[in-house]
Parts: structure tokens; sequence; C-alpha cells
């Protein structure tokens, strides 16, 4: 992560503590993260030199206004006019990371081959909350390569339990025996 993005996220974590509001911007940065990666259209638009910073926030107020909190606007808004905007996911990005530090919340990536049950996901995050003393989100994907099993990654660390990691594992030792 970037300098600036340190910066701004540790500002804008900082005002949230101040006003309590920590919550309220942890919800509305996703959000707004998941509209910006879903429309990089918006993006490019929100960087443009060609339009003038007034109608670019003009544009942010038509998006977001009266939809999330005046601080969370403004600190889109700002971003903007340093020019910034098309790193703006990255910014809000930063803000979750020092908001889930602060709280002792780790994000795990977990990938199966099919959806898994709410009893399974409650199972696997209870599990990782006793092993790393901290709570833990769970992101959880869908990927049928994998057969079966799961792929799990945690602080960036990979744990592998899929029925294709395990099948390539015993193709690669039956390739490595000389008959």
């Amino acid at each position: 992560m970037s300098e600036a993005a340190k910066e701004y996220g540790r500002a804008l974590a900082d005002l949230a503590v101040e006003e309590n509001i920590e919550v309220q911007i942890l919800e509305e940065s996703r959000a707004i993260r998941s509209l910006l990666d879903a429309n990089p259209a918006y993006v490019r638009l929100l960087s443009s030199p060609e339009i003038a910073k007034s109608e670019r926030a003009e544009l942010l107020d038509k998006a977001f206004g009266g939809r999330v909190h005046r601080h969370l606007l403004n600190f889109l808004k700002l971003i903007m006019e340093r020019g910034y905007a098309y790193r703006s996911a990255a910014f809000l990005s930063e803000y979750e990371s020092i908001y889930c530090e602060r709280h002792g919340i780790i994000t795990a990536d977990v990938q199966s081959a099919i959806p898994l049950s709410e009893e399974q996901k409650s199972r696997l995050a209870q599990k990782l909350s006793t092993l790393t003393g901290k709570t833990v989100e769970l992101s959880c994907k869908v990927d049928p390569a994998l057969i079966g099993g799961i792929r799990l990654t945690v602080n960036n660390t990979l744990f592998e339990g899929s029925v294709r990691a395990k099948l390539d594992q015993m193709r690669a030792s039956l390739a490595s025996l000389t008959i």
C-alpha cells in the first residue's frame, strides 16, 4: 500500500474514532469500494482532468450525497480534488485494514467447490478464531475447479485442502517415481 493511501486511510480512521462512526464508515466504505470496483468508467470520470473539479464533486454528491456519512463523502471529494480518485478503492481498503487491525479482526478468504452452508461457515470462522485469537470474517467464493475441499488464505498464508491440489500432489509424486 502506498504512503498516501496509508496516510489518508489513517486520517479517515482517526476521524471516524473521534466522531464515533467507525462501523458506519466501514460499512459505507465497503459498499462504495464495491461500486467503484464494478464501475471503472465512473472512476475514470472522477479522474478526468477534462472535467472541472467542481463538476466531479457534483458527481460525487449526486452518487453518494445523503446515502453515506458526510465525512466519507468529503473524504472522497478530497482525494478526488488531490488527484487520487483513481486510487479511491485503495484508500478505502486502507481504512478497512486499519479498522480491522484496531479491532482484532482478520479476513479469511475461502474458496470451495460448492457453496458452504451457514453452519459450515460458522464452524470454520469459530475454529479460525480459536486458532488466531482474533475475530474472523470469511470471504467465501465458489471455484468448481477445486473439485472438492477448500482453499483457505489467512494473513497471506495459503492452506490448501482442495481435492484438486491433492490430485496434483499425487500426480507429481507418481511422475517422480522411477521404474
